[in-house]
């Protein structure tokens, strides 16, 4: 929880940041350069769809990034499995043997999904980065924030991944069975 409020105070003064140099370019630079007027003039209800749309990449990013750990849970599955064999696992393009260490597998997963990222641009040579802080321009703190955060998420992959792991909580049969005996006790209880 103290990372989640690291982060988001991180954000808020990059953001803040981003609000300031906007302004101080404004004001010393208003005769040399004339920010574009879609900036300024764009309607309240179009910045709320830019937003919406942002949101929806950003949970898009959420998934993506469930996925990336339920990917990394199964490579270390097939890891377990050829310490168990000693005979060759696949794992997707990887092919796991006596040379294939953890952090290999770790490896091929960032890297498979970096490769997805390449799918996340425009078509053009623009990519990501440069939509979101173009987005970052507008007079929109929120539509900023939500853009920041889907850049953060998309630039640091490797350290969320991490973090997941830190995170994750596996359970053996043994606790499934003590959850069963705790939830029919409780069942008891309750009537």
């Amino acid at each position: 929880m103290v990372k989640l409020v690291r982060e988001v105070a991180r954000l808020v003064r990059a953001v803040n940041m981003t609000f300031l140099v906007i302004e101080k370019i404004r004001a010393e630079d208003a005769d040399a350069f004339e920010i574009p007027t879609r900036y300024d003039e764009t309607s309240a209800s179009e910045l709320q769809m830019m937003t919406n749309a942002v949101e929806v990449l950003n949970y898009v990013a959420r998934v993506a990034r469930d996925c990336r750990l339920s990917r990394l849970l199964q490579g270390f599955k097939s890891y377990q499995k050829f310490q168990m064999t000693r005979s060759r696992v696949q794992f997707g393009d990887l092919g796991i043997t006596q040379w294939v260490r953890p952090s290999d597998v770790f490896e091929y997963v960032i890297d498979s999904s970096e490769r997805g990222l390449e799918s996340f641009s425009s078509g053009e040579s623009r990519d990501i980065a440069s939509i979101m802080l173009n987005l970052c321009q507008y007079d929109s703190p929120i539509l900023a924030k939500a853009a920041l955060t889907l850049l953060k998420d998309t630039r640091s992959q490797r350290v969320n991944l991490l973090e997941d792991v830190k995170q994750l909580e596996l359970t053996t049969d043994d606790d499934s069975q003590g959850f069963t005996l705790l939830k029919s006790k409780l069942e008891t209880l309750r009537y």
